[in-house]
């Protein structure tokens, strides 16, 4: 039979062979018995180890690893009953034993903490889709882009995008008579006025179009637009009827047509009248993109003639430009832009896909779009005649002007989406085709390589057609290759 000796956590008791004895009146291999007579072996189990003699296992509870201690050394237990615990040797082998154990699970803990802290940095660090919007221009504006937990807040992303937007409507809107554009509305005929770089780089660029389409597309149309009601004047008188019918009181009546509500809406409060052909003659006398002079390099603009410079047609779309350029100066790669239907993308979603747009078209109710295209680094605007009209005596009027005419245009299309590198451009060109119409304006987009979307009223609903460069960014749709030219 062996002597099992541990220390006690009570530094003055040992215990031997399941028997208690006071640590001061220990004899080497023998029980002594304390004054006390606490000394009297417990009642125990018998157990048979390995083989050796039968000995008394104690009743007492297990000791911790802590109270294993003799002579500062740790001692595993139970232990093998072929080993002396009180001899070198087998102290020896159980301090390897331990420190193996030990060794163990400090490594056990290590490669834990580090699996949770390598999966906290990946969840922190991966790529997610953060996004806000907010109102300018007199329209909405979304922003979506790719960041990560730590990476371009919400809060100071949102801040530049609602800056730079907030710049270009301030300078370039014609519904504040403060702005810069206003100003120079406001100018002296024949001298020069001194502009933003930008705003004259604008002019500039509004005025190369409107040679390319021989004035079907016009910068100084503002006094018609103003004149039909699609003006910052109009705009006005609707936010201060107090007649009107709100469009939440016009969702809850019948919809006889089965048209869309807010078209009902529009189509019932716009107060919309149609001019006298002796003002729209006038108006068309106060207009001419040839009377306006830029000088880009002095950054002037001189109204030759007293010409309404509207720049709605190509701000908004300059806006998101620049709302873009605010997020590529933050660092973010990959984004889109949306202001009014005008939109901006860059890179890649987190899928690493590339960005899909849906061209809606005019027909609401049905849920196929005209075209779906994937974009990088690329611009779209769209521009159509479905949201923005009024009907007097049956009679559908556009807010798209024919600068040639003085008359909304009223051919059969409906929409037109166009692709290019900058968003400006693309909202100017959109314009331009809806007064050129589907025919003129396909055969020019074909000619000068400009990637459009055409859709137009048929006698049973609509239909679409694609200039050639656009036919590349389209998703094939086995739904709409049929209708493909």
């Amino acid at each position: 039979m062996f002597n099992a000796l541990v220390q006690d956590p009570d530094p003055e008791w040992m215990f031997i062979n399941g028997s208690y004895t006071n640590a001061h009146q220990h004899s080497s291999g023998a029980a002594a018995k304390n004054p006390e007579g606490i000394g009297k072996s417990r009642e125990g189990l018998t157990s048979k180890i390995h083989g050796a003699a039968h000995v008394k296992i104690s009743t007492a509870p297990r000791l911790s690893l802590s109270d294993r201690l003799y002579k500062g050394k740790m001692i595993p237990y139970p232990l093998p009953a072929t080993i002396d615990p009180l001899s070198s040797s087998s102290l020896k082998t159980a301090e390897w034993c331990l420190a193996v154990a030990s060794i163990s699970r400090k490594r056990t803990l290590i490669l834990s903490a580090i699996l949770i802290v390598v999966t906290l940095i990946q969840l922190a660090t991966h790529p997610r889709l953060k996004q806000f919007q907010g109102e300018t221009m007199g329209t909405t504006y979304h922003v979506t882009y790719v960041g990560n937990f730590w990476s371009h807040s919400i809060k100071d992303v949102s801040t530049r995008v609602h800056e730079a937007l907030e710049d270009i409507n301030i300078r370039m809107s014609t519904y504040r008579n403060d702005s810069e554009l206003m100003k120079l509305n406001h100018s002296k005929i024949g001298q020069p006025f001194s502009v933003s770089p930008d705003l004259a780089a604008l002019i500039q660029k509004s005025k190369e179009i409107s040679r390319l389409s021989n004035g079907a597309y016009d910068v100084t149309i503002g006094q018609l637009v103003n004149l039909w009601g699609f003006g910052p004047q109009q705009s006005s008188q609707k936010s201060t009827g107090d007649t009107k019918e709100s469009v939440d009181e016009s969702a809850h009546k019948q919809n006889d047509d089965n048209r869309p509500v807010f078209i009902q809406w529009i189509m019932k409060n716009y107060p919309g009248n149609v001019p006298s052909d002796e003002a729209i003659d006038k108006a068309r006398q106060q207009m001419g993109y040839q009377y306006v002079r830029v000088d880009t390099k002095n950054n002037t603009v001189t109204r030759l003639r007293p010409v309404f410079i509207d720049l709605s047609s190509i701000a908004k779309g300059y806006g998101v430009d620049q709302a873009a350029a605010a997020l590529e100066k933050a660092g973010i790669k990959n984004f889109l832009v949306e202001v009014g239907g005008e939109i901006k993308v860059k890179g890649t979603k987190p899928n690493s896909g590339l960005w899909r747009l849906a061209v809606r078209g005019p027909d609401l109710t049905s849920g196929d779009p005209a075209a779906i295209v994937a974009l990088d680094n690329k611009a779209m605007a769209t521009s159509g005649d479905y949201l923005n009209y009024f009907e007097i005596d049956g009679k559908r009027y556009s807010h798209t002007i024919n600068p040639l005419t003085g008359w909304p245009e009223m051919k059969r299309i409906a929409e037109v989406a166009v692709i290019t590198d900058n968003v400006a451009e693309a909202d100017a060109l959109a314009t331009m085709f809806m007064v050129l119409g589907d025919k003129k304006g396909l055969i020019m987009a074909n000619e000068m390589g400009y990637a459009a979307c055409f859709t137009y009223h048929s006698g049973k609903g609509f239909k679409t057609a694609y200039s050639d460069t656009f036919l590349p960014y389209m998703v094939k749709n086995p739904d709409r290759t049929k209708q493909l030219r």
